[in-house]
């Protein structure tokens, strides 16, 4: 009776989750398409190949899982650049683990472990998850995050565009400082827009700056002049004509400042704000918005005692009712 040799033939190998690493065909690998890590600089994959090139090959083995579909290969758990470097060096095969129990929470959580996963893209994850019916409670549980974090990345995905800018510019990758920016805006969108396209350096702590400087312009509180009586029927600033120009007035003495009537300014949270201009509109008080450059000459922001709101005046309507350095 002869012997059975068959099983000595030479027959394809292929990986098996056998608990140690693998040589897998790079083109049998596929990469997941719901991976959560979309950005990889220039600079990080360049690295990546100048190393496979020093080496030969890949050191740390990347992490697969079978493909569903498709008998053979495999779906790329992590290990995205290894992946690419491993092609655009020519290695055919790759050092692999196969994990079949690995999901997308699982790849998030690997790139936050490595640091390499960007602000936005963890943003677009858990905004995924949002859509599918997770509840936010869930999600960060599942992330080891506390719930202000998975707040202040959904913030992120539908930034005005001033402060998109600041993050696409590199300016601030701050989820924390970015979502503070963004309260901000939608409050005082006039005042942020302005401050982000002239502030060249956006930090917590110029971001609590100008938080601090317009809360204490809204926070200005006075107390009107003893010597003004307001009249109910003055609707326009009072201009003087001179019907009889042969008729000459004699002016009026200088007189010494005094700021005895000077309104007093309470309640004023100063932090930011370096002096408040208080002048009078019409027996109307107001402050001077010193930080907002006018859109004509001759021309000044305002803000109303009374609540009625922000305007742009001429400055001859307007008459000095003090000046106080905070």
């Amino acid at each position: 009776m002869g012997l059975d040799l068959s099983l000595l033939e030479e027959s394809p190998v292929s990986a098996q989750p056998i608990g140690k690493p693998m040589d897998v065909p790079v083109g049998d690998i596929i990469e997941d398409p719901e991976q959560p890590r979309t950005e990889f600089s220039a600079e990080t994959m360049n690295e990546m190949v100048a190393s496979i090139k020093a080496k030969g090959k890949i050191i740390s083995p990347i992490s697969i899982r079978p493909h569903p579909d498709q008998p053979g290969k495999w779906i790329l758990n992590h290990g995205a650049r290894r992946l690419r470097g491993s092609i655009l060096c020519g290695l055919k095969t790759i050092p692999a683990f196969i994990d079949e129990l690995h999901d997308n929470y699982d790849q998030i959580i690997e790139n936050i472990h490595r640091e390499n996963l960007t602000p936005m893209e963890l943003a677009l994850f858990i905004k995924k998850r949002v859509d599918l019916g997770e509840k936010q409670k869930a999600i960060s549980k599942r992330l080891g995050k506390d719930a202000s974090v998975i707040t202040q990345h959904l913030a992120l995905i539908n930034l005005p565009d001033c402060i998109s800018y600041i993050y696409s510019s590199g300016k601030c990758r701050s989820p924390k400082t970015l979502y503070d920016l963004k309260c901000l805006y939608d409050k005082k969108p006039d005042e942020v827009a302005a401050w982000c396209e002239s502030e060249e350096e956006v930090t917590r702590q110029t971001v609590v700056n100008l938080s601090n400087k317009i809360t204490a312009i809204d926070n200005v509180v006075l107390s009107p002049p003893p010597s003004i009586e307001p009249s109910p029927n003055v609707t326009q600033p009072i201009q003087q004509e001179r019907t009889e120009p042969e008729i000459t007035q004699q002016k009026p003495e200088p007189q010494e400042t005094s700021f005895r009537n000077t309104p007093s300014i309470t309640n004023l949270k100063t932090k930011g704000l370096k002096a408040v201009l208080v002048v009078e509109i019409n027996q109307r008080l107001a402050a001077v918005l010193l930080d907002k450059p006018p859109s004509l000459q001759n021309h000044i922001h305002i803000r109303y005692q009374d609540g009625s709101g922000d305007d742009e005046v001429t400055v001859d309507v307007c008459r000095i009712v003090s000046l106080t350095h905070v």
